[in-house]
This record gives structure tokens, C-alpha cells and sequence, in this order.
């Protein structure tokens, strides 16, 4: 997050920094490890630690590296615990009433755990106590709470970054904005969920291309657009990582929310346990996340962009070839009790299961209009008649519908006669690690947002 914003959200992780600062202050020495994925907010707090200690006396040395200088952090790290700690210029007697110091190693991913000795813990021999903080992203190596050797017996405290609340996010839409978001900018803003980064990226990108537009005392949405500047730092996010991660994510983001590890690893042709390394890694972009049941990306935002980044006729040919490797869904044995209009209507045409489908993907009429090369308006001709057919008055009913059995549909798009012979394996075009943009979009984020329980003919 950028570090002119004023900090949101971070109240309960700035009481502990405080309260080991005091520990210091009293004459321990600690070590605090900030934890967190990329853009979860942790230089952002560091500039906040610096300002916090420097107001309590401390001699701050060290500082935020800023996003990719994870090297010139551990150089900074590397040079100063075997620099002798300094009073005024001068090295710190050995004395009790030595000044405090604050060392902040930003971007090292954690290298207290390899290498500093009790010594660099103490000042260097000169007697100032020291905290040191250090970041790290889930996943880097060496990294635990409680640091190894030497200096496991030190007051060790592990601090993980998550997303902002709610209201803190909506603090730094307002901040970006210098007005609230209106309704038609809020559920975008809320796609991001609260993650600081893909927030901030995203309003600064509509600002910069005229995309919202301030009037009346909010900001409007003018055009749904993907910014560059937010497609940029996502693929700049996904360069850190392998190729075979940025695959995984790229072919998960267009097949839906949910990560289906069968069908990824049917249609990536990869045997299911080698993909439990790529998993791990992608575990630690923090762009997806699970429960032990449930794999889903974490960020409706982050979907979007990724599965913009895979040109629109990959999008379809991957979306085809799930079809075809997903079970198929199972159908009721017998029609709901009671008949009336719901009974009869197992059966939908092609092109009805192919809009259910991309209802179910969480797509709006325009993204559904782009994908079946139609115009928004029959997507909601065709939608009315399902409401109609099935007896329901919104997408989420309609979906509950089609769950309980009272309709087959596929669970993807299916553009053409799946299982057509000929079809060559995907796996040959996994090499796609640029980002192309594609078509614009409304952010879709399943079942849970207000524009799945809207008519079908809302604005899209």
C-alpha cells in the first residue's frame, strides 16, 4: 500500500508493535517479524513502526525497501548487524541508559533465522538495546516464528498481516477518492476484499483513465474496465512466481472461483500429486486460499485480472475442455413435489445451459453477452424465460434450482459439441506468461454479491 495514505485498519498489529517497542525501551531487545503476502500491507506499517519508535526515542536506521527489492533489504540486513550501534554519532557506551534502536530489514524474507547472532541482538556488544523487524511473505524458507539458532532464546514476536475490514477498506477507497464510492462503484471496490494493494492499484488505474467520475459527493463508475495499471502489478506479482504456478492460477481463474483440483489436474495433465508443490506456492501469492474442504481464490478482483490475461479464445477452449473432463451433474430421480411450472423443465436447449453456466461462474449479462457473442439483452430474454420456467425470481434461485436436480445443466461453458474427437491437449499452451488483456468486465463474485440476487435486466 502506498505509504502517503494514512494507515487503516492496522489498529490491533500497531498495539503490539507498541508494545514491544516499550519492551525495548525498558532494556530487552526483540525481534518482530511482520508476515504477509505480496500487497498485504506490510511496508506500509513499517513506515508507521519507524514513525512510532522515532516519536519514543529510538534511533531508526533502516527502512521500507518498496516492492521487488527484496535484495537490496537483505543487503541492508547483511551490512548493519555487524555495523557497531551508534549514540549520536558516536559508538553507544556500554550503559543502561544507552538509546533504543530500531533496525528494519524490509524485503529479507526473514533471514534473522539464519544468521542474527545474539550479538547483532544486543547492539553489537555496546549495550543499546535493539529491536530488529524483518518481513516475510508465507512460504519463505527458514521462516518460523521462533527463529533458529542463536537467537531462539530472544523475545521473538510473529505479526500476520491479513486483509483490511471492511469499513478500513472503505476508509481507503475514500482516501483515493477524497469522496465515497456511489452504489455503482461500490460492489467493484468490495471484489477486491480488502486487500490494500488491489484497492489501491484499482482506483488510482479508474482515476487515471477516467473510468469513475465525482459528482454529487461520491465517485461514479463511468466505464467496468480493468485499469493497466492493476493489470500490471498482478502480472508483476505473478512474475515472482514459477512457471507452472502461474499456469495453475491463469487456467483456475477462467474455470471459476472455486480451484477443482480433478479438473485442473485433468486439463493441465498433470498427475494429481505433483500438483501439491504447486499448490503450496500458490498458496503463498495469497491470491488463493482454503479451508481444508475448499480451495478458492481469495480475491474476486484477482481472479478477474488473472483470467483476463488468457486470451478470450483460450478462455473458451479451456472452459470446453473442463466440460468434457468434469463428471456430469447428477439429475433428480424424480421432479420437485407439486409440479406447476417447474415440472417439465430438466430438459434446456444449448444455449440455456450454456447461460446458466457463466450465471453460475458469477458472470454478468455483458461478460455472458461477450462470451456467447450475443447482445445483453436476449442473455436477459433468456434469463426471463428461465426465471419464468423455473418458477424463481433471482440467479441465486435459479441456481438452487438447477442444484436440486429440476434442471441438467453443465457446470461450465460448453461453446460447442463437447467430446468432439480431434481435440488437441492443452498442455502445449501453457507457455503463456505475459498478460494479454481481455474483453472489460463487471467483477463476478459468485454466489455471495447483491448483483446474483438482482433481475437479470440490471445494468451490467
Amino acid at each position: 500500500m502506498s505509504v502517503d495514505l494514512p494507515l487503516r485498519g492496522r489498529e490491533p498489529e500497531i498495539a503490539r508493535v507498541r508494545a514491544v517497542l516499550e519492551y525495548v525501551r525498558r532494556g530487552g531487545s526483540s525481534l518482530l517479524v511482520l508476515n504477509g503476502p505480496p500487497g498485504v500491507g506490510k511496508t506500509r506499517l513499517l513506515c508507521a513502526c519507524r514513525s512510532l519508535a522515532a516519536g519514543m526515542g529510538f534511533h531508526v536506521t533502516g527502512g521500507p525497501s518498496g516492492p521487488g527489492s527484496g535484495g537490496r533489504g537483505a543487503q541492508h540486513w547483511a551490512r548493519c548487524r555487524h555495523t557497531p550501534v551508534v549514540r549520536g554519532g558516536y559508538p553507544a557506551r556500554r550503559t543502561s541508559a544507552a538509546r533504543p534502536v530500531l533496525m528494519i530489514a524490509d524485503g529479507t524474507g526473514h533471514p534473522a533465522a539464519e544468521g542474527a547472532g545474539a550479538a547483532g541482538l544486543r547492539g553489537g556488544g555496546h549495550g543499546a538495546p535493539v529491536l530488529w523487524i524483518v518481513t516475510r511473505r508465507p512460504g519463505d524458507r527458514g521462516a518460523g516464528p521462533v527463529p533458529a539458532g542463536p537467537t531462539a532464546g530472544a523475545h521473538t514476536e510473529l505479526v500476520s498481516l491479513g486483509p483490511l475490514p471492511g469499513p478500513a477498506a472503505s476508509q481507503l477507497a475514500c482516501d483515493l477518492l477524497g469522496v465515497p464510492p456511489a452504489a455503482s462503484l461500490g460492489p467493484l471496490v468490495r471484489s477486491a476484499s480488502g486487500h490494500p494493494r488491489l484497492v489501491v492499484e484499482l482506483l488510482r488505474g479508474m482515476l487515471e483513465e477516467g473510468s469513475v467520475r465525482i459528482a454529487d459527493g461520491a465517485a461514479h463508475l463511468v466505464r467496468d474496465e480493468l485499469p493497466a495499471r492493476l493489470r500490471a502489478r498482478v502480472a508483476l506479482t505473478l512474475e515472482e512466481y514459477s512457471g507452472p504456478c502461474r499456469q495453475l492460477l491463469r487456467v483456475a481463474a477462467v474455470l471459476g472461483r472455486d480451484l477443482e483440483w480433478d479438473v485442473l489436474a485433468a486439463v493441465l495433465r498433470i498427475p494429481p500429486p505433483d500438483l501439491l508443490p504447486v499448490l503450496e506456492e500458490a498458496y503463498t501469492t495469497g491470491m488463493v486460499g482454503g479451508d481444508g474442504t475448499r480451495t478458492a481464490f481469495r480475491h474476486e478482483l484477482a481472479r478477474r485480472v488473472v483470467a483476463a490475461s488468457v486470451p478470450a479464445s483460450l478462455r473458451r477452449a479451456l472452459r470446453e475442455e473442463a466440460a468434457r473432463v468434469r463428471p456430469a451433474a447428477p439429475v433428480a430421480a424424480e421432479p420437485p413435489v407439486g409440479g406447476g411450472a417447474q415440472a417439465g423443465c430438466a430438459a434446456l436447449n444449448d444455449r440455456q445451459s450454456d447461460v446458466v453456466a457463466l450465471v453460475r461462474a458469477g458472470l454478468t449479462n455483458r461478460q455472458i453477452a461477450s462470451e456467447l457473442g450475443m447482445s445483453p439483452h436476449t442473455v436477459n430474454y433468456h434469463l426471463r424465460k428461465l426465471f419464468t420456467s423455473f418458477g424463481v425470481r433471482s440467479r441465486i434461485g435459479l441456481l438452487r434450482a438447477v442444484e436440486e436436480g429440476r434442471g441438467a445443466v453443465p457446470p461450465v461453458l460448453s461453446s460447442g459439441p463437447c467430446g468432439r474427437p480431434g481435440r488437441a491437449p492443452l498442455a502445449a499452451l501453457w507457455g503463456i506468461d505475459r498478460p494479454v488483456p481481455g474483453p472489460p468486465g463487471r467483477p463476478s463474485p459468485g454466489y455471495g454479491p447483491a448483483h446474483l440476487e438482482a433481475a437479470p435486466d440490471h445494468p451490467p
